[in-house]
């Protein structure tokens, strides 16, 4: 009867190593694939776009002084 028990948690530790390194391996393939990389880049380029044009009209002023001569 135990030994049963030790077969069936082997063969089950088995399966769920099994599943992990191929799990790892197809996640590694999507990850460093070139669709993935465009996905990244125009998910952040969409953010960086949204937020740069508000923070550039922040940080401009709405008046100017005298302007200085140059020697």
């Amino acid at each position: 009867m135990v030994r049963k028990i030790i077969d069936a948690a082997a063969c089950v530790a088995l399966i769920v190593s099994a599943s992990l390194a191929g799990g790892s391996f197809l996640l590694y393939r999507y990850v460093s694939s070139p669709q993935f990389e465009e996905q990244v880049k125009e998910k952040i380029m969409g953010q960086v776009s949204n937020v740069v044009p508000k923070s550039i009209e922040k940080s401009l002023p709405t008046t100017t002084g005298i302007g200085l001569p140059f020697n």
